[in-house]
């Protein structure tokens, strides 16, 4: 498991996304806010992992502009 520093609209967080024909991922740490943030998707065909991923992020982004304003 790597960990990399993503630039978001809420701050730098430390985390680390991925996804297979199976699941999808994503785990965030806001270290200046004291925040982390999961999310986990499963049992997708591996034709529908592109808008899997898609639709993660948007519930991803949507969730933190809540948490985080």
């Amino acid at each position: 498991l790597g960990f990399t520093c993503y630039n978001t609209p809420w701050g730098v967080a430390l985390g680390h996304t991925g996804s297979t024909s199976s699941y999808n991922s994503t785990l965030f740490y806001f270290p200046e806010r004291g925040v982390t943030f999961s999310i986990i998707a499963n049992g997708v065909d591996l034709e529908l992992v592109d808008e899997l991923i898609d639709t993660n992020t948007e519930i991803r982004d949507g969730f933190l502009a809540l948490l985080l304003g």
